[in-house]
């Protein structure tokens, strides 16, 4: 039970760093 929650916080975790990647990647392309 602590341990799934523990894994949708890391999945939740990297879901916004992955978006805040690409947003920076794609801000960088455009410049």
């Amino acid at each position: 039970m602590i341990k799934r929650h523990i894994d949708s916080d890391i999945a939740t975790f990297f879901k916004k760093w992955y978006k805040k990647l690409i947003q920076k990647k794609n801000n960088d392309s455009i410049v």
